[in-house]
């Protein structure tokens, strides 16, 4: 199977845009959007990737 660097990974880059936005409404108590509607975007985002992932993350 082909492997890439963990940097290159959209998954991850994804999830860590979430949590800092998660982080950020946190944190100034500002919803950029309904919390359920982000769960169900960022659910649909990592299925998304997961169909077009073909390399294994190497750390």
């Amino acid at each position: 199977m082909e492997q890439k660097k963990w940097y290159t990974s959209k998954t991850l880059w994804a999830n860590t845009v979430a949590t800092i936005a998660i982080v950020l409404q946190g944190t100034t108590g500002k919803e950029l959007l309904p919390v359920e509607f982000q769960g169900v975007l960022l659910g649909v985002v990592n299925m998304a990737l997961r169909l077009i992932t073909k390399s294994e993350v190497v750390w």
